[in-house]
């Protein structure tokens, strides 16, 4: 008999999280699952762990694998997945006990390829913010996906980076329909990409998308216990970011040209720019004062810096981040490292 859904966990290190994680599947009111705990070389006691859960639960199925990853992980899922659904939980999160069944519903009553819903942040067992909230359902179809749905994973436009979307870059808040993946091969980058393989994703799935829905439902349990890899310093970091920015100016092929995801991505990379001469800044005293000082200005005199900040900075409008995209386009990094230094 086929499951409903196929769930897939990726793990790695996520002993502390990972048996409320998956208790939080194992516990859904949707009963036909198939669970794929895929440990991507775990050195702590996940596989254990895992192994445990499957022995009390024969729904689940194990995977032990070197590392690669969460893409190359996820991959591996899909191609061994069989439910009607497939569903991405991370280790060290959780979901809510109805996420299935609410799904599995508006998808089946609309005949959409994909839903996305809300994300609750929590520490300890608290609720600390809604990250992703919508008030009210919406639906997105054929061109419109393209048009105007990519833009929750390009990116907002210049003037408008605080402002909030209501869809998460994150596969995790989705739900897809497993046959839609399948047969338009939707996956993720093979490891080359390290940071916003769910982005990719969903560049893939918005290519081959008719119909995605939008639910208000805060259905997801983002933990934030503990430190993102993506939040250490990296002395590579601009180098990564620059190779996303490009990867993903590659999709824009895809879509309408008269929209503004162009604009979009070229604000990203500025953001990203922003990011990384930081992150320079405050590891000034993990890599030394002067090293930060050439990393920041090898970043200014980079041609896609430079061509970036001087499409996207705006006359007139004052602001913090404005007044840093001036000191990166006029290549002023001792100026920025005192600047960061001092606010």
């Amino acid at each position: 008999m086929q499951p409903q859904v196929s769930v897939i966990i990726p793990v790695y290190n996520k002993e502390q999280y990972l048996r409320q994680s998956v208790e939080s599947v194992m516990q859904q009111t949707v009963r036909e699952l198939e669970i794929l705990l895929i440990d991507d070389g775990s050195t702590d006691r996940s596989l254990e762990i895992c192994r445990e859960l499957a022995a009390e639960d024969d729904r689940i199925q194990v995977i032990h694998k070197e590392n690669e990853g969460p893409g190359v992980t996820r991959n591996l899922g899909i191609r061994k997945s069989r439910g009607r659904f497939l569903s991405f939980v991370d280790a060290d999160d959780y979901i809510a006990e109805d996420t299935y069944e609410i799904c599995i519903r508006e998808l089946d009553r609309a005949g959409a390829d994909a839903c996305y819903f809300g994300r609750n942040i929590v520490s300890k067992g608290q609720i600390l913010s809604h990250a992703v909230r919508l008030e009210h359902r919406e639906e997105y179809k054929g061109e419109e996906i393209r048009s105007r749905f990519i833009n929750f994973f390009l990116g907002n436009l210049p003037g408008e980076e605080y402002k909030r979307n209501y869809v998460t870059g994150s596969v995790c808040c989705s739900l897809f329909r497993g046959e839609f993946i399948r047969e338009n091969k939707v996956f993720f980058p093979s490891g080359e990409i390290k940071y916003s393989e769910d982005s990719f994703f969903n560049f893939e799935l918005c290519r081959f998308a008719q119909h995605i829905l939008v639910l208000p439902d805060m259905l997801y349990y983002n933990n934030v216990n503990q430190v993102s890899g993506s939040r250490r310093y990296r002395p590579d970091r601009f180098d990564i970011y620059r190779e996303i920015y490009y990867r993903t100016r590659e999709y824009l092929k895809y879509f309408p040209e008269d929209a503004d995801a162009g604009e979009r991505v070229d604000f990203s990379l500025a953001l990203y720019i922003c990011k990384c001469v930081k992150a320079e800044v405050l590891a000034r005293k993990e890599i030394g004062i002067f090293t930060a000082y050439k990393n920041i200005r090898r970043i200014c005199r980079s041609e896609d810096a430079q061509r970036v900040v001087k499409n996207v900075i705006k006359p007139g409008f004052a602001s913090k981040r404005n007044m840093l995209l001036k000191l990166v386009r006029y290549k002023q990094a001792l100026l920025i490292l005192i600047y960061y230094m001092i606010s």
